[in-house]
């Protein structure tokens, strides 16, 4: 069954490159890692003999009818004002004063905190009760219903990081290595102190999607994209542990490549698992968590909102990541993945505005949001992101405010 699932999401993505021909059609790409995915899960099982539980045949459909559904609404933007002999727009208008100074107000408030953000991170750690400082952090963060958090250091990390994404974007009219530099190490600092690897791994998706954008993806590029991943994966895990302590480095790299695999393909089987057990629907208490977590904090509700962190199961070896699916079925059950058709749709109309119109703001939300697609297999990135999404955008909307005031406005002296 899961070869036929290959060939059905091979045939799917072939299809999406040829309704659009660019590497950047989001339907093409979803497709694409899901195609991967599925190969590399056959792959492991027949040929490497990876111990994991079998996928249902109901899992295997979902993870078909997903693609489809994306792909399907995809085409829907396209249909109007849209050309595949339209050239892509690589052009964006100029900064004004006050976009760089509110670029720099960025830098320069996530650079004040920081110091701030490390001191409570050592708290945090020492809390926890750990010799090691990274798992007692880790530990720290990850406690459920007691409070430990950054509190509203925290939104420094966002900060920093729409300040990084934006320097990236506009790294020729600004033209100042210094700050260009400091930002990534800052935003490096606050990255590896938060211990999730969301942004890292949203950071390099970003990256890769600006070049995705350009339409001239080369062998070079998927090797970058390839080795970023690998390396912030085993990065984050080698402070963690995760590769074990004390070992080899024959052992260690044997065990990075296990936690990979495990972290890769897992969620299929888990899926797979949550699909066979008995469940009662959710109603939007998943997908809406953070709305119901307001309301909470508010006093607006009695129920508490469920875990940020998923229920652990063996398959055989322990995880608590499910896919992209598992939201959305726990809410509404399978008339949950009808959301796969307005995600394909909001996509393509991102990918649309952002090949043909000059505006940045579309080019960095397009690439921005292709995190989700991307990390699709893993889990959910949309609706459980939503705190995080509205905080960059909010940041990314009172910048785009002020550069669009006094067009006329150009830069006079570039070295801030």
């Amino acid at each position: 069954m899961e070869i036929l699932a290959e060939i059905v999401l091979v045939l799917t993505t072939i299809i999406n490159y040829i309704i659009v021909p660019k590497q950047a059609y989001p339907p093409f790409l979803f497709s694409l890692i899901w195609s991967c995915v599925i190969m590399y899960y056959i792959i492991a099982v027949n040929f490497f003999q990876l111990d994991v539980n079998a996928l249902s045949i109901e899992s295997i459909l979902i993870m078909i009818i997903g693609p489809i559904l994306f792909s399907m609404g995809g085409v829907f933007p396209l249909i109007k004002n849209y050309s595949n002999k339209a050239q892509i727009n690589t052009e964006y208008e100029e900064l004004n004063k006050k976009s760089i100074i509110c670029i720099n107000f960025l830098f320069y408030s996530s650079l004040l905190v920081l110091p701030f953000y490390i001191r409570k991170a050592f708290e945090l750690s020492v809390s926890a009760g750990n010799t090691n400082f990274f798992i007692g952090l880790r530990f720290a963060l990850n406690k459920e219903n007691e409070g430990e958090s950054y509190g509203i250091l925290g939104y420094f990390l966002v900060i920093s990081f729409v300040n990084l994404i934006l320097r990236i974007f506009y790294k020729k009219q600004l033209n100042n290595k210094l700050y260009y530099i400091l930002s990534i190490i800052i935003t490096a600092v606050y990255f590896v102190l938060f211990t999730g690897r969301t942004y890292m791994f949203m950071l390099v998706v970003y990256i890769y999607a600006l070049i995705l954008l350009k339409n001239k993806i080369t062998k070079k590029h998927i090797g970058f994209f390839a080795l970023s991943i690998i390396i912030t994966f085993s990065s984050s895990a080698l402070l963690l542990k995760k590769g074990g302590s004390d070992v080899d480095t024959f052992t260690l790299m044997g065990n990075l490549y296990k936690i990979f695999t495990r972290y890769l393909i897992g969620p299929l089987p888990a899926l797979s698992q949550f699909l066979g057990s008995e469940r009662e629907y959710s109603y939007g208490l998943e997908m809406f968590r953070t709305i119901h977590a307001i309301f909470y904090k508010l006093n607006l509700t009695n129920t508490q909102p469920v875990g940020l962190v998923k229920p652990f199961i063996f398959i055989p070896f322990s995880t608590n990541v499910y896919t992209i699916y598992y939201q959305y079925i726990k809410d509404f059950g399978y008339l949950g993945l009808s959301i796969f058709f307005p995600l394909g749709f909001f996509h393509s109309l991102l990918f649309k505005r952002a090949i043909l119109r000059k505006n940045g703001f579309y080019k960095i939300a397009y690439a921005i949001f292709l995190y989700p697609i991307f990390f699709s297999f893993f889990q959910e990135q949309y609706f459980s992101l939503m705190s995080m999404w509205l905080q960059i955008f909010l940041i990314l909307g009172v910048f785009f405010y002020f550069k669009s005031q006094t067009k006329n406005e150009r830069i006079v002296d570039s070295n801030s």
